[in-house]
């Protein structure tokens, strides 16, 4: 069972503002380490985000670590039988370090890559690749964070995948948002 506020993810954030794997106990929800959520109201309230449209539903929903969910994201899950995603029996798979604005909804089999940001109010309603903006409903990309070359190489370093002595180790090269000097100074 949820407690009724999960653990801040830092020093001083406000109470709506808590870690989403503190929230949650569904076997049908996996979450990363350092992933929050942030809610205006109630902050327990996420597992009633995720909707399920048919009983006996088998298909997950998995957040990567490091990623932001504001409050009102809606996150659909679907057997399959009842809609026109081939992958939607496989449920919604968020990458690590992305980024889902305040209302925006993530149809059935959908996959959100590494990096990724959402925008308020969006519907996604196919995947989203790595590193893109996507804005809409439909949601398309509507921008890229970093050029190609840079996008490539943050997906092989997996900066998300480091242990918490690494993440200190590296902690100046990613607070200096510099990527080009994290990228550098990690390899």
């Amino acid at each position: 069972m949820p407690t009724l506020a999960g653990s801040a993810p830092r020093p001083g954030a406000p109470k709506r503002l808590t870690f989403l794997k503190d929230l949650v106990s569904d076997p049908h929800i996996e979450v990363g380490d350092y992933t929050y959520y942030n809610n205006f109201d109630f902050p327990c309230s996420f597992p009633q985000n995720v909707l399920v449209e048919q009983p006996g539903n088998q298909a997950r929903l998995r957040i990567g670590r490091f990623c932001m969910i504001a409050s009102g994201v809606k996150f659909m899950l679907s057997g399959g039988s009842q809609t026109s995603h081939p992958s939607a029996a496989h449920g919604i798979l968020v990458g690590h370090d992305v980024w889902i604005g305040y209302q925006a909804q993530i149809m059935p089999g959908v996959r959100i890559g590494n990096g990724a940001i959402v925008a308020t109010k969006s519907v996604v309603t196919q995947d989203v690749p790595p590193f893109a903006v996507v804005a809409g409903n439909p949601a398309t990309v509507v921008h890229q964070r970093f050029p190609p070359a840079l996008a490539a190489r943050l997906q092989q370093l997996a900066w998300w995948n480091w242990s918490p002595a690494k993440l200190a180790r590296h902690r100046r090269a990613i607070h200096a948002r510099n990527l080009e000097y994290l990228v550098q100074t990690a390899a």
